[in-house]
């Protein structure tokens, strides 16, 4: 439910009662992380709606994304408690409470700066929001906390999956991230891989090269293995994450052929996937640490 002025907003908050935030409250975790999750969207979708019109227009424009945000902000707070009590909460709930206090301000000036805090505020409720409302579930990010944001993002989304129950989703999303940062390593390190070449007589065949970063997943899981580190002699992914490597990519043959297959455990295949992938960051993102050969040849 969306109010179209503010009015109807400082009507509508007096009238929740305290039994229905009791319900709210009363949801179970994964539920209340489900309410919670589509609320945050809704905060972050409206404030940079917000912050957009307070610079192109008038304050007619203002009102209904700012009564959005004050909305998705209140429901959360109810809904994540830890975070209602952080100072990223509290500095929500003062600016929030300072404009129902005097209501709709006549001078645009005032209007501008006043909504222009509730969007600043409500961004930093959104980040925050992810230390607080996964505590006991953010497991999957905690180990990744090393990893660059690009990479990271691929974790973030596995947390969210596993958050409202769609954890085979969480568990590919995780070892999708863990695909990712091989082949951001591969590319640091420049690796090419040598193909077969083509026969084509009467001319002499020639060796093909490509980029390993750009190989097929199949091809990038071998040439990985064969790779080994010059100074500990040791191969590039070790047994563990080629094991789940390689259930990454029976993850997508049965997605284009599927087969009635179960994948239990989907929460601690998400947890490993995100400790191999940092274990892979650290030993794979060292500046000089070179490899014992940069060129595999595919003989598989």
């Amino acid at each position: 439910m969306r109010w179209k002025s503010q009015q109807e907003f400082i009507a509508t908050v007096g009238r929740f009662s305290a039994g229905e935030f009791e319900r709210i409250r009363q949801m179970t975790p994964r539920a209340r992380n489900a309410f919670s999750y589509i609320q945050m969207h809704s905060i972050e979708e409206f404030a940079g709606q917000l912050l957009v019109l307070l610079s192109n227009e008038g304050p007619s424009a203002w009102q209904e994304p700012a009564c959005s945000v004050m909305e998705s902000g209140t429901l959360v707070l109810q809904t994540c408690r830890d975070l209602a009590v952080a100072p990223e909460g509290k500095a929500f709930v003062t600016t929030r409470d300072a404009i129902l206090q005097i209501g709709l301000p006549t001078d645009r000036t005032s209007t501008r700066k006043w909504y222009s805090d509730l969007a600043q505020t409500a961004r930093t409720l959104r980040v925050a929001y992810d230390r607080y409302a996964y505590a006991g579930e953010g497991t999957v990010v905690e180990h990744v906390q090393g990893l660059p944001e690009e990479l990271k993002w691929y974790f973030l989304e596995s947390r969210d999956c596993i958050s409202v129950d769609m954890e085979e989703l969480g568990a590919l999303s995780a070892l999708r991230g863990l695909e990712a940062v091989l082949r951001e390593i591969a590319r640091g390190k420049k690796l090419t891989l040598d193909l077969p070449p083509k026969a084509s007589p009467p001319a002499k065949p020639s060796i093909r090269s490509e980029p390993l970063h750009r190989a097929d997943l199949r091809d990038v899981i071998e040439a990985s293995g064969r790779v080994q580190w010059a100074d500990t002699g040791a191969p590039m992914i070790e047994k563990t994450t080629k094991q789940l490597l390689e259930t990454l990519r029976t993850f997508r043959n049965d997605a284009a052929h599927p087969r009635k297959r179960a994948y239990p455990g989907g929460v601690e295949l998400a947890i490993l996937a995100a400790k191999q992938a940092t274990l892979l960051w650290d030993e794979g993102s060292v500046p000089r640490r070179r490899l014992k050969m940069k060129n595999v040849t595919k003989n598989w």
